[in-house]
């Protein structure tokens, strides 16, 4: 069984933080996902938009998912290894309206009166429940338009996600 919760939120980097805490930081910065998952066997995967990051005891990864692209064995990221991730960042193609109102410091309605009505689009989330809609907003286009009107204001915003496999049938 996979549980999960998702939070949104204001974020802001502080002077000593860990490896995690800046990766959340940059992600939130371009308004990318950032996940974390425990698998059932004790690795432990990170997912900054398209990056698989895991850290476990052991060096072998499973045949049935793609190999990681940093396969960590008893230590963390390096500060290397954390600024070539944060070199491969940029901002999606798409995101949620509230997140990105959350970016540029505009409630919803002001971003809605802002930006023209081809800046937005409605995605179906779940295909199996038919009004699972959300509006999305186009990102490079609505922060290119944004900033010929002044507003430049770009608060990062974290996205997360968390789950872990259950396998007690909880």
């Amino acid at each position: 069984m996979n549980h999960s919760t998702t939070k949104t939120s204001v974020f802001a980097l502080g002077n000593d933080l860990d490896g995690l805490e800046k990766l959340k930081f940059y992600a939130a910065s371009k308004l990318i996902l950032y996940s974390q998952h425990q698998a059932g066997k004790g690795s432990h995967y990170i997912y900054v938009g398209e990056i698989k990051i895991r850290f476990a005891d052991h060096k072998t990864t499973s045949t049935a998912y793609e190999e990681p692209d940093f396969n960590l064995v008893n230590r963390n990221l390096s500060e290397k290894e954390i600024e070539k991730i944060k070199e491969k960042l940029f901002y999606p193609a798409l995101c949620k309206q509230k997140a990105f109102a959350l970016h540029v410091g505009l409630t919803i309605p002001k971003l809605k009166k802002t930006l023209p009505e081809n800046c937005f689009t409605k995605v179906l989330e779940n295909e199996i429940y038919s009004n699972t809609y959300t509006t999305m907003v186009r990102v490079e286009e609505a922060l290119n338009i944004l900033t010929t009107k002044g507003i430049n204001e770009r608060v990062p915003v974290r996205q997360e996600t968390y789950s872990f496999e259950d396998y007690a049938g909880f």
